[in-house]
């Protein structure tokens, strides 16, 4: 065990982390434990099929193991689950006898689920081993458990003895005293901040931004002359070019080590004030740089309140106006931002995919898997019916990956019938003066913008990907995007110029694609198998049953009055042999409700919804079957 790693990590949990105060995770637990001291032998063998897949979803807590709680007692048959689980749960024999025969005896069972239930039975003696122990495990570098498959109980036993560890350097570091369940809340925290898996599902990564070593974002002073240019009163996102050269011809200081997306402290000389915080977003050959405004303060910080920081008053940026790009120590940087916090709230692009989870109505495990599947094919497309959220999904999965808004790291754009490899690679297109000029195309620019950069993750998001003839806008390219000929394989591309400079391009390694399919389009063929085999397949159906929709529709007036219905038409929709699921009715049409709107407001909205969204696509689907409509044609009439 990493005694180091271990350290840090207690000492986040205990110092750092605000979050375990308000934490759910040990308050469910004990929840849990109290109603399996309610259970007996008696009515565990008296449960039905529906009470049986109840205690496994809410008491017992198996949700992410099988696709049904029902496969399980399927599988194994209700009443010899009864009775294996009787025998684990109430057996006279050693656990370790009764641990091994129901993992022989239930099909489908792993440790996870085998840990859980002994721990809730008995939080003194046994400590719970799912996916995210095992993460937490190879992070600390424990050797003597095997994480890649289903434990025996003498291999569990080891598990046990190294928690007893963690637990007792836990209760030393609090001088409380703490139990398993105290460690599985410390590992459940950590791995939520710092861990995600990697593509090959079994090693860990991570995160740059851990808190036990994490350093400031680089930045640098910017002083700007407001006679010359100025960010006061401009909007968020506004951009200025610098030139990377000076009145005298001479290279700018700085200009040469910047590096893209990092950040400045725009001070004006005039006015004497820090008035906000820049991002270089463009880089060029000739050292010049694009800075974009990416907050600005309501209260300025002025000179003088800088100058009063012991720390400051003689730094080179305070002393001297001259230059215009100045470095700063992280140090420095640390005290500015802590000044500025102090009168300003700072706007936060950080992203994770713990915000991931809060802004999605889709399960966390399914979003999770999206990533896996991404992180291992690099490519992707995301399909559904209309509504369904793709690309809101798509493009909040990037952020929880680049772990900010990043919008430079982010290319949409959108197919059509009349899309080309000149739109979208490279070709020859009209200029100004007459004639033509070979031009590359997004997709070359952004791959040699990841290029430059890859220790960051790049995405291209490609909406209604099936619009397009992908042979004819991909070319030579739709070999290179295959995962395991980024960087390696080369191809020249169709059109060269006069220096060749197109010959043996490649795709690079951090470059990811995520296209958005729209299932219900009679007017789309179906994608070709070249397609089909370089790309990874999700489907995205209606969420209304998602606990997270339903918990947002019960604040909503009228909302949940209508949600049966849709639910109603999407069976019928999916059961119609002209349509089925790739035509159903997304959850995304009714996701825009604010609580702070007014029952009037929220009812002419799903009017309109209702009458002039859903009502035309239904007349659209079925336009010939004219007896299928008769229940909906006056959609509106739903809401009471």
């Amino acid at each position: 065990m990493n005694e180091n790693k271990l350290k840090a990590m207690i000492n986040w949990y205990l110092k750092d982390c605000e979050e375990k105060k308000k934490n759910k995770g040990l308050k469910d637990r004990e929840e849990r434990i109290q109603k399996f001291k309610q259970l007996t032998k008696e009515k565990i063998q008296s449960f039905t099929k529906e009470e049986m897949e109840n205690f496994l979803k809410n008491i017992w807590g198996v949700r992410t193991e099988f696709k049904q709680q029902e496969e399980i007692i399927n599988q194994n048959g209700l009443e010899n689950f009864k009775k294996n689980l009787i025998d684990l749960m109430y057996g006279t024999e050693e656990i370790e006898k009764r641990w091994d025969r129901f993992l022989e005896q239930v099909k489908e069972f792993k440790e996870a689920s085998m840990s859980e239930l002994i721990t809730i039975l008995n939080p003194s003696n046994y400590a719970i081993f799912n996916g995210r122990a095992k993460d937490i495990f190879e992070f600390l570098e424990i050797t003597d458990v095997p994480l890649n498959k289903t434990l025996k109980y003498a291999e569990y036993q080891k598990v046990i003895n190294n928690v007893e560890k963690i637990r007792q350097q836990l209760e030393k570091e609090s001088q409380e005293l703490k139990t398993y369940l105290d460690v599985d809340n410390m590992f459940y925290l950590y791995h939520k901040n710092f861990l995600i898996k990697s593509s090959s599902g079994s090693q860990i990564q991570k995160v740059e931004s851990q808190m036990d070593n994490k350093k400031t974002e680089k930045y640098y002073w910017l002083n700007t002359n407001p006679r010359i240019f100025t960010f006061f009163d401009k909007a968020i996102g506004f951009e200025q070019l610098f030139e990377g050269k000076n009145e005298n011809g001479n290279l700018r200081d700085n200009f040469s080590n910047v590096k893209l997306f990092e950040k400045v402290f725009i001070y004006e000389t005039g006015e004497k004030r820090i008035l906000g915080i820049g991002k270089i977003t463009k880089k060029s050959e000739d050292h010049s740089l694009t800075i974009k405004l990416i907050d600005s303060f309501e209260v300025p910080i002025t000179l003088e309140e800088l100058k009063s920081i012991k720390a400051l008053e003689q730094a080179p940026f305070i002393t001297s106006n001259m230059g215009t790009l100045k470095n700063i120590t992280e140090e420095e940087t640390k005290l500015i931002l802590k000044l500025i916090q102090s009168k300003n709230e700072l706007r936060d692009d950080s992203y994770s995919f713990e915000k991931l989870d809060k802004e999605v109505f889709l399960k966390k495990e399914e979003c999770e898997k999206i990533y896996n599947i991404l992180k291992e094919k690099k490519n992707i497309i995301l399909e559904g019916a209309p509504g369904v959220g793709k690309t809101y999904i798509a493009k909040r999965l990037c952020y929880a990956i680049m772990r900010k808004k990043e919008e430079e790291r982010l290319l949409n754009i959108q197919f059509h019938q009349s899309y080309a490899y000149e739109d979208f690679v490279l070709g020859y297109r009209p200029t100004k003066k007459g004639g033509f000029k070979l031009k590359s195309g997004p997709f070359i620019d952004f791959c040699e913008k990841a290029r430059k950069d890859k220790k960051n993750e790049y995405f291209l998001i490609i909406d209604e990907i099936n619009r397009g003839n992908i042979s004819k806008i991909f070319g030579e390219l739709l070999v290179l995007i295959e995962n395991d000929k980024r960087d390696t394989y080369r191809v020249d591309l169709a059109y060269q110029g006069k220096n060749e400079d197109y010959k043996n391009f490649t795709i690079p390694s951090n470059l990811y694609i995520i296209g958005l399919m729209n299932t219900a389009d009679r007017s789309l063929a179906l994608m070709d198998f070249a397609l089909r085999r370089r790309f990874a397949f999700y489907r995205i159906n209606p969420l209304f049953e998602e606990e997270k929709f339903k918990t947002y529709a019960q604040n909503i007036p009228y909302l949940n009055d209508i949600i049966p219905f849709i639910k109603k038409l999407n069976d019928k929709i999916k059961d119609d042999e002209s349509l089925g699921e790739g035509f159903m009715i997304g959850h995304s049409y009714f996701s825009n409700f604010k609580e702070k709107e007014s029952q009037e407001e929220i009812k002419n909205k799903l009017e309109l919804i209702l009458e002039y969204e859903i009502e035309p696509m239904l007349k659209e689907y079925w336009y010939d079957e004219k007896d299928k409509l008769k229940d909906y044609t006056n959609l509106k009439s739903w809401i009471k």
